[in-house]
């Protein structure tokens, strides 16, 4: 991947590929994570997406696009580590399999999204901000609805519990319902003002054109800061009941390290523990014992956390949590056979080296890295992913620790519902 840094401070990368028929541009905008900003960052890019000042409308918007051979615009934001990015991507068919060129006027229009939005007075459309105010408030709600979301969110609040990384991605309805025009205006001008902005192009884009259309828009140079959550004093368990049939089990755990140079190295440990189709939570956990309908685990590898989940029948509980952490001090005691360090090794090269295949896939994981100030390329990570011992592993994983127990489950003498 070509990375330019423009004179303005803005970095523009270009991860270049002519194996697809499309292209994307995406603007990556890096905020510090609380609820206040996750909900002002969440509204403000559904805002930014629904009107420009040149095309003041869905409707008009959706004709723009229709022009730019069904170009696709899609705004949102994303969670990471204690960074809060707000993403505005753009995704058009590549100028070679057209009549005319049209890169120029798709890099223009995500552009004027992001620099030209409909603002009347010092202040957003009041019923746009209003519609999007209640599609956003929909989709916090909607978390409940889909019961393995809800429990990991749970889980990770109840976890992280006075930290910033407890809050949402989309931020809260209590925040949302405060936001105004004129104050997510004001939001906006601060964040083009006071952000780490990067650029990122996929496919067959036009690099040199980007490098002049972008050379106005200000960055900052560094992106949040953020600090390994530490855990809490003593474990907490936290049981929740609702109509459901099946339980829902994560379990949040602390990791021992968390600079780049132990990445490899927790990915490892992950892939064996629970974080491939070939680990211990999967073969043994599900598998085997038959104690769960899934069983594996996420690391979310900055933050210091990880968290094992399984759906399981609901007076399996005990029995389940129980196995988890003895597959984990399985890992902690050597209990590792080669075979399941070759697979684990071979399933993470699998991933890495297949991310050519998906140049979008490539920029969400180094924007993701920039964060964490990664400065390796995935080509890289490949070759010092093969270098991990078992013995790196199990001295990884003696350092993982249980911090919280969350437990859905269902009512007592109501009848249950999926």
């Amino acid at each position: 991947m070509e990375k330019v840094k423009l004179k303005n401070g803005v970095d523009l990368y270009y991860n270049k590929s002519d194996k697809f028929k499309t292209w994307s541009a995406g603007i990556y905008i890096y905020r510090p994570l609380c609820d206040k900003e996750a909900s002002n960052n969440a509204l403000l890019a559904k805002v930014l997406q629904s009107a420009t000042k040149e095309y003041p409308s869905r409707k008009e918007m959706a004709r723009k696009l229709e022009t730019l051979y069904g170009a696709f615009l899609i705004a949102g934001a994303r969670k990471y580590a204690d960074t809060h990015m707000l993403v505005i991507n753009i995704k058009a068919v590549s100028d070679r399999f057209l009549p005319k060129e049209i890169s120029a006027d798709v890099l223009g229009f995500v552009k004027k999204v992001l620099l030209l939005p409909y603002v009347t007075d010092g202040a957003f459309d009041e019923k746009t901000v209003e519609l999007e105010k209640e599609n956003l408030k929909k989709q916090i709600e909607a978390y409940i609805n889909d019961k393995t979301s809800y429990a990991d969110k749970r889980c990770t609040e109840i976890m992280c519990e006075g930290d910033n990384y407890a809050a949402d991605v989309n931020g809260s309805i209590e925040e949302i319902e405060k936001i105004t025009p004129q104050s997510l205006y004001r939001h906006y001008v601060d964040l083009l003002e006071n952000s780490k902005i990067d650029i990122f192009l996929s496919g067959e884009a036009n690099f040199e054109l980007a490098k002049e259309m972008f050379s106005d828009v200000k960055s900052k140079d560094d992106v949040p800061e953020t600090e390994a959550f530490k855990g809490n004093a003593d474990i907490k368990e936290v049981i929740e009941k609702m109509d459901v049939t099946q339980g829902k089990l994560v379990m949040g755990f602390t990791l021992p390290k968390c600079s780049n140079e132990d990445r490899c190295t927790a990915m490892v440990f992950n892939a064996v523990f629970g974080g491939s189709a070939v680990s211990k939570l999967f073969n043994n956990v599900r598998e085997k014992l038959s104690l769960a309908y899934y069983a594996n685990s996420v690391l979310y590898f900055s933050k210091g956390i990880m968290t094992a989940r399984s759906g399981i029948e609901p007076d399996k509980f005990s029995q389940v949590k129980e196995e988890i952490l003895k597959q984990l001090d399985d890992i902690k005691n050597s209990n590792i056979t080669d075979n399941e360090m070759e697979n684990a090794i071979s399933h993470l090269v699998n991933i890495y080296s297949s991310l050519e295949d998906s140049p979008e896939t490539t920029v969400s994981l180094l924007s993701g890295w920039i964060v964490e100030g990664e400065k390796r390329m995935p080509e890289q990570i490949v070759k010092d992913i093969k270098k991990v011992t078992k013995e790196q592993v199990v001295d990884f994983a003696k350092g993982v620790k249980l911090d919280t127990v969350y437990f859905l489950t269902a009512n007592e003498k109501e009848e249950a519902a999926v």
